[in-house]
């Protein structure tokens, strides 16, 4: 399922070749925030993409591609913070033997490794190479479907 996931995903990021040659808007009503969120559902399934879903049907329904980065963090942040909480019971007794420099470093690196992602985003919205994108996930999905093939 998940590789599958990947190719659709990647067909999803192709299609915003054709989104972003159209006039896009800088705002944005209820209907298609609405829509939006129709889409970020589709994350649910393994191998779909959040953020690749939410700003595809962004462009698509006329946001600009920086309106549309901006809305899709938004929206992750109910998502990110609803797995938080439902983790932290699995969390509690894992801690124990972690050290608190141990877990500081590691919150560290991903905030470095997540705000320079972002920066990647954004920049290939602006420089509207996002389909581009696609193709890393076509790679990953065949792999995977090969590497299940051959096991």
């Amino acid at each position: 399922m998940v590789g599958i996931a990947l190719l659709v995903t990647g067909l999803f990021l192709f299609s915003t070749r054709w989104a972003l040659r159209r006039t896009l808007a800088d705002s944005f009503g209820v209907r298609t925030a609405l829509i939006i969120g129709v889409a970020q559902a589709f994350a649910l399934i393994p191998g779909i993409s959040r953020s690749g879903a939410t700003v595809t049907a962004a462009l698509w329904l006329g946001v600009a591609p920086i309106e549309a980065a901006a809305f899709s963090f938004l929206m992750s942040i109910p998502a990110i913070a609803g797995a938080g909480v439902l983790q932290l019971a699995d969390l509690r007794g894992s801690v124990d033997g972690l050290s608190a420099r141990a877990l500081l470093l590691g919150s560290l690196a991903a905030t470095i490794a997540g705000v320079l992602a972002i920066r990647l985003f954004v920049a290939m919205l602006k420089s509207r190479s996002f389909p581009s994108f696609s193709w890393y996930c076509w790679g990953a999905g065949l792999l995977f479907l090969a590497w299940l093939g051959s096991s």
